[in-house]
């Protein structure tokens, strides 16, 4: 048997990653088209984003529920910087339910601590005026 060319692991190893994300993508879609903001949490995400930031989306299974659940954690990681400079990481975080079809908001981190939806939005908004 010929010896395989190491661009067939590579190239094995990349299809690997990339079904890794396509399997959450209908549940990232799912959160994105919801509205448990009022707007839908795509539109929420960029709003929140403004001029200045960037967003990038996520998912994984959600510890707390078991592999089996069907519960898969949603995230969306805002960074955004006021106009002194000064970052600010905000993780938005969501649960869609595939049994059931239902997104429910979860968390808000703000640099790394929980702090709900009104102190983020505090935070937010300081970081706006600074």
């Amino acid at each position: 048997m010929p010896p395989v060319p190491r661009w067939t692991f590579v190239l094995l190893l990349g299809l690997g990653v990339l079904g890794a994300c396509a399997k959450y993508e209908s549940d990232i879609e799912t959160v994105k088209a919801a509205k448990t903001t009022g707007a839908t949490n795509e539109a929420f995400v960029t709003d929140l984003a403004g001029a200045r930031g960037t967003f990038a989306w996520s998912a994984r299974q959600d510890e707390k529920y078991g592999k089996d659940s069907g519960i898969v954690l949603v995230e969306a990681t805002v960074t955004r910087t006021g106009r002194s400079g000064r970052k600010q990481v905000v993780l938005l975080q969501w649960l869609h339910n595939r049994q059931t079809g239902k997104v429910a908001f979860e968390d808000v981190l703000v640099n790394g601590r929980s702090r709900g939806i009104l102190g983020a939005a505090l935070d937010v908004l300081e970081l706006e005026l600074e």
